[in-house]
């Protein structure tokens, strides 16, 4: 058994409680069963299997498997799991996508700072993750690793893009060596939904690249909270860099395809993600036929925040949620700021003033001294008429101040007429 990919969803659609749902996107050679284990105080709401409802097991059995766990990893010295572990039941061969949905018990979470440390599968290892934070409207995002945008969604498109071309070239290496058995579904179909993901992530991720707005206006979102985006380069550097990448990935199964006679299923898959909506089916709630209660679905009223592994830490470390905070708090944050930083310049002024040569240079530039205020104001309040006054006020009397040195200087250059007697 091998896990590509790890992604995970949260989302509160009811602005009370979050609900989350984890995703493996995984190849097993045979029938298998998947353990995972669960951290305390969470509740598992339900199993999924390449979209549809699946039976798993917790409780007794599965506390056996739990406890030879345990003396596994007791032996290696390492802790055993924190809580009755799951167990999934996978028949037949190929790539599978196992999604768990889970909460957390009452009083274990809180609205403002979600719990995302959920299930984990065993034997998963080192696999890349991905995670998307669906924020509820109200409250904000400070920024940090979790990122907004059409940028951040590319990423992630591009991510599970990756995810379902090792996908593919796991079923290839697979068709030689394992036949088709009764009651599964062929490798061939399965190679024909990874193909159908795969044009789809690509087709998302290029539209997603092509809405990414200017510079400019990029400088405060329509909410009126500054922009998240805090990578560094140039916006459309970063663009150039997520296109090549697409292509390349376009080129290597462009390739694969053709080296192993698939090249038909590709154009196909193709056309089929071109005739597309706008959503994806296959990511994250599967084709046709999806569970109901997909996290995805109940989403929609919140604004996404993403974040994959080795944008901030290497490996495939649990990332922390960050701390929400309403608009209220949000304003009172900045207002403290504020405050503060006006305390501290007027600290730093009254210090100055016992320097004479200070003083006299604050008599000089007095003007710039009110374009800064007016630019702290702005900053702080908005564009406010006192704020204008202050920038209008400031700027005038710095312009009228260099024309009548110009005038005064001129006078004193023309040649003095000397009086008639």
């Amino acid at each position: 058994m091998r896990v590509v990919l790890r992604e995970q969803t949260s989302a509160a659609p009811d602005g009370r409680r979050w609900l989350h749902e984890t995703t493996w996107w995984l190849y097993h050679s045979a029938p298998t069963d998947l353990v995972f284990t669960l951290p305390d105080g969470v509740a598992i709401l339900g199993v999924s299997v390449d979209g549809r409802d699946h039976p798993f097991r917790q409780g007794d059995q599965e506390t056996k498997v739990d406890r030879s766990l345990r003396e596994r990893d007791a032996a290696h010295g390492v802790s055993g799991l924190q809580s009755p572990g799951l167990l999934v039941s996978l028949s037949g061969e190929g790539a599978r996508k196992v999604s768990l949905r889970w909460e957390h018990r009452d009083g274990s979470e809180e609205l403002a700072r979600p719990g995302l440390r959920g299930p984990r599968l065993q034997g998963e290892g080192e696999c890349p993750a991905a995670w998307t934070l669906h924020v509820p409207a109200g409250l904000h995002t400070p920024p940090g690793a979790f990122r907004a945008g059409p940028l951040a969604a590319a990423r992630l498109e591009l991510r599970c893009a990756e995810t379902h071309l090792r996908l593919t070239q796991l079923l290839l290496e697979s068709t030689a060596r394992l036949p088709a058995r009764k009651g599964t579904r062929t490798l061939e179909a399965q190679l024909s939904d990874c193909q159908r993901r795969f044009a789809l992530c690509c087709r998302n991720a290029d539209q997603l690249l092509r809405t990414v707005p200017q510079p400019e206006s990029t400088a405060r979102e329509r909410s009126g909270e500054r922009a998240v985006e805090t990578e560094a380069g140039h916006p459309h550097e970063r663009v150039a860099e997520l296109q090549e990448r697409l292509e390349a990935l376009r080129r290597e199964n462009r390739r694969l395809t053709e080296a192993n006679g698939m090249g038909a299923l590709r154009r196909d898959a193709e056309r089929l993600a071109r005739r597309s909506g706008a959503t994806d089916e296959g990511r994250p709630g599967g084709p046709a036929g999806t569970a109901p209660w997909d996290v995805e679905g109940l989403a929609v009223s919140g604004r996404p925040f993403y974040r994959l592994s080795g944008d901030a830490t290497p490996g495939p470390v649990a990332a922390t949620a960050p701390l929400l905070v309403t608009s209220a708090g949000l304003e009172w944050r900045r207002a403290v700021g504020a405050t503060a930083l006006l305390a501290c310049g007027l600290l730093a002024v009254w210090l100055l003033s016992a320097f004479p040569s200070f003083v006299a240079l604050t008599q000089v530039f007095w003007p710039e001294q009110v374009v800064l205020l007016g630019l702290f104001g702005l900053q702080t309040v908005g564009a406010t008429w006192p704020v204008v006054f202050l920038l209008v006020l400031g700027g005038s009397a710095r312009v009228l101040a260099v024309v009548g040195g110009l005038l005064r200087s001129v006078q004193r250059s023309r040649p003095q007429q000397p009086h008639p007697a």
